[in-house]
């Protein structure tokens, strides 16, 4: 997994390169659903509800395959740190000063202190956390979304409270 994260990090850098754009205009919610029916049985096990609070018409200028990978990560993410039965991630936009939309991921879960914050953010760090129920990671995941994220000019953002959950947001145009 880590060599295939580490591949996938390389190719990232390669697309960057690259002056063909894969960009075009994909309606945000269907390909957020679409990310979540791949996880469904992640979903399930944990008895969460995904709650939407997006314009089912907003349209974004992205690379849908490269986003979809960040939606995948943050996602999965979410699911792995929400530790309580029965709770809820909420999926949220709204429009910044220029024009921009800010995608929100927010789950309930055990949150990060600010030491832990620091370091998962920082691109240098490998170290993975279990999840609330135990699952495992390669602490790659979110390497590889900040350098999906900068290939589309944008940055990773978090707030995180400890035993609150944390809210992952980053801007598209």
């Amino acid at each position: 997994t880590s060599s295939l994260l580490f591949k996938s990090l390389d190719w990232v850098k390669d697309q960057q390169s690259e002056t063909k754009s894969r960009r075009h205009d994909v309606i945000l919610v269907k390909l957020i659903r679409d990310v979540e029916r791949s996880l469904r049985d992640k979903i399930l096990a944990k008895n969460l509800e995904i709650i939407y609070d997006i314009d089912l018409n907003l349209s974004v200028f992205i690379d849908s395959e490269l986003i979809r990978s960040v939606l995948r990560n943050i996602l999965t993410n979410a699911i792995k740190f929400s530790d309580k039965k029965n709770s809820k991630i909420e999926i949220f936009t709204e429009q910044d000063e220029n024009a921009n939309i800010v995608l929100h991921i927010k789950d309930f879960g055990i949150g990060l202190n600010s030491v832990e914050l620091k370091k998962i953010l920082n691109l240098d760090y490998h170290d993975s956390r279990q999840g609330s129920a135990g699952e495992k990671g390669t602490g790659m995941g979110l390497k590889l979304v900040q350098e999906l994220l900068l290939s589309h000019g944008s940055l990773l953002q978090v707030h995180s409270v400890l035993n609150q959950g944390s809210d992952f947001y980053f801007r598209l145009p």
